[in-house]
């Protein structure tokens, strides 16, 4: 499983990963400027193959 990151000016970063097109995370800042995962998601790569839910994964063709 690959992850592929991008991260802009201000810090925000959104991965994802190459197994089901799953966004994993996405670490933005709150109003106090401290950084948080938005995404719904699970800890790690091998959840993803069990995933009943489609939990962050692009469905489809």
């Amino acid at each position: 499983v690959t992850v592929f990151s991008i991260t802009n000016g201000n810090g925000t970063e959104c991965s994802f990963i190459d197994l089901g097109a799953a966004w994993v995370t996405m670490n933005v800042k709150d109003k106090d400027g401290k950084f948080a995962d938005v995404v719904i998601g699970y800890d790690n790569a091998e959840a993803y193959y069990h995933n009943p839910t489609s939990c962050g994964e692009c469905v489809g063709r």
